[in-house]
């Protein structure tokens, strides 16, 4: 990444912490998540998913709450993400028959992580099913550039699912306000299909 690259996403990260800790400062943003999660919930990628890999929003974020609730429902794998060293993120199965957050738990970065005595998610053997994964973000573009939080936990986790041969279907999330013209990225950051907002 060159450091003008390294800057703009510096500087566009401060700007998104900032209009986040504001908006959930007048907003619990159950109302607002539960709107833009209706929009993945619409799609044929989803309907059709044999796996969603979602995640569990941290204070100030989008919540895809919505998603997971929906996606166990009609019977789909879920699996949430949990960071498993200092550059790798696995995912972990939820249990349908069992409450969410007796699954969970605190873990790294402060935020809500599968319990490790779930089943990993094997991403070797996912040749040839239909994946979606719903993918946090502070910033994105409706062309689907994405900004993360600067770790590529997530770009990391994307190169590897699919380089396993699953059919692949990378959706951001966010609000409105979390959406630029154009986002700075480099040749490691994973594109999105879809961005729902």
């Amino acid at each position: 990444m060159n450091s003008k690259t390294a800057e703009e996403k510096k500087n566009l990260r401060k700007i998104m912490r900032s209009k986040l800790k504001e908006y959930f400062s007048q907003h619990d943003g159950k109302i607002d998540s539960a709107l833009v999660a209706r929009k993945i919930l619409e799609l044929d990628s989803f309907k059709s998913a044999d796996f969603v890999l979602a995640f569990l929003a941290t204070k100030h974020e989008i919540d895809c709450q919505l998603i997971i609730d929906i996606a166990l429902v009609t019977g789909k794998t879920v699996a949430l993400p949990k960071v498993s060293s200092e550059t790798e993120l696995d995912f972990y199965i939820l249990n349908p028959a069992e409450p969410l957050e007796s699954q969970v738990e605190d873990g790294s970065f402060a935020i809500r992580e599968p319990k490790s005595t779930l089943s990993r998610l094997d991403v070797d053997s996912f040749s040839g099913k239909n994946v979606v994964v719903i993918v946090p973000g502070l910033s994105f573009s409706k062309t689907g550039a994405r900004l993360g939080r600067g770790k590529g936990f997530y770009d990391r986790f994307i190169q590897r699912l699919t380089s396993k041969g699953a059919q692949v279907f990378l959706s951001g999330i966010c609000f409105p306000f979390q959406l630029e013209d154009s986002i700075p990225t480099d040749e490691h950051d994973a594109r999105m299909d879809f961005v729902a907002y």
